[in-house]
């Protein structure tokens, strides 16, 4: 909510838990992500409990870079 659209919001994402910004691969990747419609459950499976963003949240801050200083 903080950033009008997804770009934004992943350089904002990438300078609060990296320091830096973005790189043109890592938001291209990003937004090819994020772009994809949130998994639907077949006939019978539970729905998936994290949506897009929440996936790719959980996937920075489970990224070496920001588990370890250099």
């Amino acid at each position: 909510r903080a950033a009008p659209d997804d770009a934004a919001r992943v350089r904002q994402a990438f300078v609060l838990l990296y320091g830096r910004p973005a790189t043109p691969v890592e938001l291209q990747l990003a937004l090819e992500f994020l772009a994809k419609p949130d998994p639907t459950p077949a006939a019978g499976e539970p729905r998936p409990t994290l949506n897009r963003w929440e996936q790719y949240a959980q996937a920075l801050l489970s990224a070496n870079e920001f588990t370890f200083l250099d």
